[in-house]
């Protein structure tokens, strides 16, 4: 074999072999074993409830798809407003935000977007994503998950679809 052919076929390891790792690495990270989920309409209280006989840890996890417009007052981002329980423990009770500028008082939750999807002109764009929200950390066996809250979005971001579930 020559020089370049062996070149070609290094090259084409090193590719096969980052597309495999990026595979398992969202296989990893993927949700698992759903255990409740709610379809969200913004500016309507909402509620999202189980109890896994398993003591497995869970995560909060959400789809979305919104359209938004640019401008002074213009962009994307949705704000969700949420107390959470695990059995009798507080695991969540602040504001956790997606995108745009938050209030001080929101978390901004980044880096988390799996299989996101993203489309920008002139005048807006539109933005969809399943993203790991916020970990629940550990609970005990039959213990209840509960979420309570509302979801707003900025005054130039239309939601078009937004659910919530639980998963490990």
């Amino acid at each position: 074999m020559d020089e370049l052919t062996i070149q070609v076929i290094a090259i084409g390891g090193i590719f096969t072999l980052a597309f495999v790792v990026t595979g398992v690495i969202l296989l990893i990270k993927m949700p698992r074993g759903k255990v409740a989920e709610v379809e969200v309409v913004p500016d309507h209280p909402f509620e999202l409830a189980c109890a896994p006989a398993n003591g497995k840890h869970y995560k909060l996890w959400v789809r979305y798809s919104a359209a938004y417009d640019l401008g002074p007052d213009g962009g994307f981002g949705i704000t969700l407003d949420l107390d959470g329980k695990v059995g009798d423990e507080v695991v969540l009770d602040h504001p956790l935000g997606i995108g745009g500028d938050q209030a001080p008082e929101v978390e901004l939750v980044q880096n988390t977007e799996m299989f996101a999807k993203r489309n920008r002109g002139p005048g807006g764009g539109t933005r969809a994503a399943t993203m790991m929200l916020y970990d629940l950390g550990p609970r005990p066996r039959g213990s209840e998950i509960v979420i309570r809250g509302t979801v707003t979005a900025r005054p130039a971001t239309t939601v078009l679809g937004l659910k919530l579930w639980i998963a490990r």
